[in-house]
């Protein structure tokens, strides 16, 4: 017997694969797909977006902007 589920899976299967940089691109994707909106509220969505340039500093540049300043996003507190 074949799985009748096996578009969703594959689809989901795809969806967690995907970098979560795009915000945007990956938000559309899920509302498609799944019919999932990834943000619950403006409030978190606003955080989120800001966010994905610290992290790239972070991960790509040792915690440095593009200019090499240090950031003072993220601290230890």
């Amino acid at each position: 017997m074949e799985d009748e589920d096996i578009v969703f899976k594959r689809v989901t299967h795809h969806l967690k694969a995907l970098l979560y940089h795009n915000l945007p691109k990956v938000n559309a994707l899920y509302r498609i797909a799944a019919r999932i909106d990834i943000f619950p509220d403006e409030t978190i969505k606003a955080r989120l977006f800001e966010a994905v340039p610290i992290r790239h500093d972070c991960v790509h540049r040792n915690g440095n902007d593009k200019d090499g300043a240090p950031s003072n996003e993220v601290t230890r507190s």
